[in-house]
């Protein structure tokens, strides 16, 4: 292997002034519990590996029994102790708070007596008290004998009450002694900090020995650990192999959205590592870059990571090269509060997202037969790009007029290097950057950190309800009925994930649209009155009208989002009536099928009254 780290040892715990780590008990990790009198080579199993309710727990030698194997619960300052074998918990007998009460396995009770407190008294050395008498778990007169039994005893500082905790089946344990809490902060790990627990728990490595010759870690000799020369200077894990892994334990006090940046270095191209959460992939494939050397680093983020709340294990995976990078350290940071491209935009309670009323009555529009492009799809000149950005993006100073009830100024903004706007006559753009998404109308990017727009926008795409605001027109976008314009566009990450699950926006021709705006529009370009909708109107396909025939995929999802959320008429066009899809997505062959689609589906619209 090849990772590194800083000489700060973030959860690590000096004892004695020896690297050695205490243990830490893990809710719903399995553990044994070993006597320490004696040659510490016994530990407590139910007797005879009985599953029978009552069955007395004695000192047996360690052996591949799951009747030796014990699963710790935390229920409040205590824990509850599970065999593994019977799904029984450990019990001191009779509820006895007496000196000598023998422990015992016992179907749930929710008593006091199948609870106990966990002290560490020394290096993973634990005192395990019973919570309804305040005595300790004993070994009857300190025996050392197999067959010797378990009882409860008052506390004394004796080997017959002191037992250490050991991971058991493949549990690991955090080598600090206590597990990274991951919170609202950035918190590091060290990569050489990984678990204790030996090789193919803790750690996979292809190699014996120790290859990078750094003396770090007294419990292994395998993982390769070098010096860095990295800011902070400390250790690294180096000659990272495909197949290796590495464990961390890590708490979550509350569950949210994260991202880890992991620190490499490499001198060459091709390796490629993931990150599982109890052993499941949450990241994908991660590439360490060639940075120039293996003593010159870089820090590589990962896509956002949902974790809940609780004790996870966090594994590190090799997926390809030999000895081709180096990892110093990673850094689990919240994930800044954003939206991701393909998600649903804007509140739940957004009429965008509210579906068509059970009991809904539909009015018919003088819809004109289908000839040339009088139904069309928007996704060229006249519809905007959409554009994700990230935390590594540059900042862009944007300088925007007077516009939408926005004064004159100039806002930074992140927009990825390269993004010049829309192509088109209108230039139109959406900069989705954090929770925020900018509206721009004629951008232009005059240099890598400042551009201009004629027009600006902007709302909230979590919370935003995707219309604008009345007076002044504050985050209104740029389409006329004062839409966020992301509001009922039709975006591919979208379209690829899933069904369509908010309505869409439409543009309507001019005969069949009334002046003023209705809802919640803010603005109408005003009509011929000879229409039936206003700008601001919900139009849909009543339920039960039977699909079209031969639609594709993307056209039958159309059609149901039509006819389950429908499609709000948001502005006008001459000769025409199209939806907006976003520009920079799918291709010509799909766009094309799809417009010939909107002749067949578009009629089939009807003015909703709920």
């Amino acid at each position: 292997m090849r990772f590194e780290k800083k000489s700060v040892l973030m959860f690590f715990l000096i004892i004695g002034g020896v690297g050695i780590a205490q243990a830490q008990i893990i809710s719903g990790a399995t553990y044994r519990i070993v006597s320490t009198c004696g040659k510490g080579d016994l530990v407590m199993q139910v007797d005879g590996g009985s599953v029978l309710r009552g069955a007395p727990i004695k000192l047996a030698s360690k052996a591949n029994a799951s009747a030796q194997v014990f699963k710790f619960t935390q229920s409040g300052d205590a824990y509850t102790i599970t065999v593994q074998h019977s799904q029984q918990l450990l019990d001191v007998t009779g509820v006895s708070k007496a000196d000598g009460a023998l422990l015992q396995q016992y179907s749930s009770t929710g008593g006091l007596n199948q609870l106990f407190k966990a002290s560490n008294v020394a290096n993973g050395i634990y005192t395990l008290q019973a919570k309804h008498s305040g005595k300790n778990l004993d070994v009857k007169a300190a025996g050392t004998a197999v067959g010797t039994a378990l009882e409860q005893y008052t506390a004394n500082d004796t080997c017959a009450q002191k037992f250490k905790i050991e991971p058991a089946g493949g549990a690991s344990a955090p080598y600090s002694g206590t597990a990274a809490v991951i919170s609202s902060s950035p918190v590091t790990i060290q990569a050489e900090d990984f678990d204790l627990g030996g090789p193919n728990v803790a750690f996979k490595e292809r190699v014996a020995g120790n290859q990078g010759g750094a003396s770090y870690r007294a419990d292994t000799s395998d993982v390769d650990i070098e010096a860095t020369s990295d800011s902070g200077g400390g250790y690294a894990i180096a000659y990272i192999d495909q197949g290796e892994f590495l464990t961390y334990s890590i708490y979550v006090p509350n569950a949210g959205a994260y991202t880890i940046s992991s620190r490499v270095s490499s001198n060459r191209t091709g390796s490629t590592f993931r990150y599982e959460l109890d052993a499941v992939d949450v990241t994908g494939v991660i590439t360490a870059p060639d940075t120039g050397s293996f003593q010159t680093y870089k820090n590589v983020d990962s896509k956002v990571i949902n974790f809940t709340a609780g004790n996870h294990r966090l594994r590190a995976v090799v997926t390809n090269g030999y000895g081709g990078f180096n990892l110093n350290y990673l850094t689990i940071s919240p994930a800044t509060v954003g939206f991701q491209l393909g998600d649903r935009p804007f509140s739940a309670t957004s009429s965008w997202n509210t579906p068509v009323k059970t009991g809904a009555t539909y009015k018919k529009l003088n819809w004109p037969t289908p000839s040339g492009g009088n139904y069309w799809v928007n996704w060229n000149q006249y519809s905007p790009a959409v554009i994700q950005s990230k935390n590594t993006d540059p900042l862009v100073a944007v300088k925007i007029p007077d516009s939408w009830g926005w004064s004159a100024q100039t806002l930074n903004i992140r927009i990825p290097a390269g993004v010049t706007g829309a192509v088109g006559s209108d230039g139109e753009i959406l900069i989705l950057d954090g929770a925020a998404i900018h509206n721009c109308w004629q951008f232009k990017r005059l240099t890598e950190t400042t551009a201009t727009c004629q027009a600006y926008g902007r709302t909230n795409v979590l919370t935003g309800s995707g219309w604008g605001t009345k007076s002044p027109f504050l985050s209104a976008g740029i389409v006329a009925a004062g839409s966020s314009q992301l509001a009922g566009l039709l975006v591919q990450a979208e379209t690829d994930k899933g069904e369509i699950n908010h309505a869409l926006q439409i543009v309507l021709d001019v005969p069949l649209v009334l002046p003023n705006p209705t809802g919640e529009a803010i603005y109408s370009d005003g009509a011929n009155s000879g229409g039936l909708s206003q700008e601001g109107d919900r139009l849909a396909i009543p339920r039960g009208t039977p699909m079209p025939a031969n639609l594709s995929p993307l056209g039958q999802k159309v059609f149901r989002a039509m006819m389950n959320y429908g499609a709000f008429n948001i502005d006008r066009a001459t000769g025409t009536t199209v939806i907006r899809v976003q520009q920079n997505a799918y291709d010509s062959t799909t766009i094309s099928k799809l417009a010939g689609e909107m002749k067949q589906i578009t009629p089939l619209l009807q003015k909703v009254n709920p």
